[in-house]
């Protein structure tokens, strides 16, 4: 009689080496899987775009990263729609063009920013004013004929200024005096760098950031870093070299939106 062990150990030998060879197989696809993940998690997508009169780039990492810069450029474009001053339609314009006419019902948002910025006023009196709409038109820094008025154009247009000017109920928004005008060129681009945050944090992007002219928004990137512009310098001075995780800052400066007349270069950082 054979040997019934000796009879099936080629056949165990064999069946061994395929299992080695599948177990091979599966960590090679386990190893493989996660270097694609890492990629996918690792992988950068940049893109820029233009509005709310200025320059916006965006950085973001992720598989997310695509569809969070697209979403981000449509919310952009309709914060832009809804907030400008400078359109003849959307929430702001609709309320300065019933200046001492009538309330304006505005979208939930934008009445939250107005509120946002009455405490900011409040906090800094004489600092901070979204009514300065009237002397910022006057100077029309950043327009195709900005100019220097003279003091009477100046007095008479603070005349249609000032925060007790603006009242609010609700969504209900009020400019009391006809001529008087909302400018949130001072607000407007810090609201919409806190959305795309929120946007961002729905979609589950955790890295990257977006600089909206002045203002950066940051997520948790420790170790992205980014130069803070010398004003008095070029392109390529830095008054300093920082990180940001998950941090927002705003830095303004008068080397972009200016003009110069008889030898004085104006910009458009008003004082109230």
């Amino acid at each position: 009689m054979k040997n019934s062990n000796a009879e099936n150990l080629p056949q165990r030998r064999l069946k061994k080496r395929k299992m080695l060879a599948l177990a091979a197989v599966l960590l090679l696809a386990l190893i493989v899987s996660g270097l694609l993940w890492r990629e996918r998690q690792n992988r950068s997508v940049q893109r820029v775009q233009f509005v709310m009169d200025t320059v916006v780039e965006y950085r973001l990492f992720g598989p997310k990263a695509e569809q969070g810069i697209q979403q981000g450029m449509l919310l952009l474009q309709q914060l832009e729609n809804r907030l400008s001053a400078h359109r003849e339609t959307g929430d702001i314009a609709a309320v300065n063009q019933n200046s001492g006419v009538r309330p304006v019902e505005v979208e939930e948002d934008t009445a939250a920013l107005l509120i946002r910025c009455r405490e900011v006023a409040d906090r800094f009196p004489g600092a901070f004013d979204i009514t300065l709409g009237p002397v910022i038109s006057l100077w029309g820094i950043g327009g195709d004929n900005p100019r220097v008025p003279d003091q009477t154009e100046i007095q008479a247009a603070l005349a249609q200024t000032g925060m007790e000017l603006l009242e609010q109920e609700g969504s209900l928004v009020y400019l009391t005096r006809s001529g008087a005008a909302l400018d949130l060129g001072a607000a407007a681009k810090g609201w919409a760098a806190d959305a795309l945050r929120q946007l961002f944090a729905d979609l589950g992007i955790t890295k990257g950031y977006c600089s909206i002219g002045g203002n950066l928004v940051v997520l948790n990137s420790p170790d992205l870093r980014f130069g803070i512009r010398d004003p008095l310098g070029g392109p390529e001075d830095f008054l300093g070299i920082i990180r940001l995780p998950g941090k927002t800052i705003a830095t303004t400066g008068g080397y972009e939106r200016y003009f110069e007349q008889d030898g004085v270069v104006y910009c458009h950082v008003m004082d109230p």
